[in-house]
């Protein structure tokens, strides 16, 4: 099973890559972002506050980062 693991794959990723995690996720904890984050190459870790699993991907801020990383990486 660890062979399907994120922060595995995180390892052969070579491109820029943003990881998003809020630290109230009860569904994926905040640990699993901040692991894949450590294994990345090239990462950059964004944590947010009390935006849990799902609000994270409407909250404003959050699009903004995604939108400037993805334009300047």
């Amino acid at each position: 099973m660890s062979d399907y693991s994120a922060f595995e794959a995180a390892k052969e990723i070579t491109i820029p890559v943003l990881v998003v995690h809020d630290n109230q996720d009860y569904e994926v904890p905040v640990t699993a972002g901040k692991n894949i984050y450590k294994h990345l190459k090239d990462g950059e870790l964004l944590l947010t506050e009390n935006l849990g699993h799902r609000k994270i991907l409407g909250d404003t801020k959050v699009i903004e980062k995604v939108v400037n990383f993805t334009v300047t990486h």
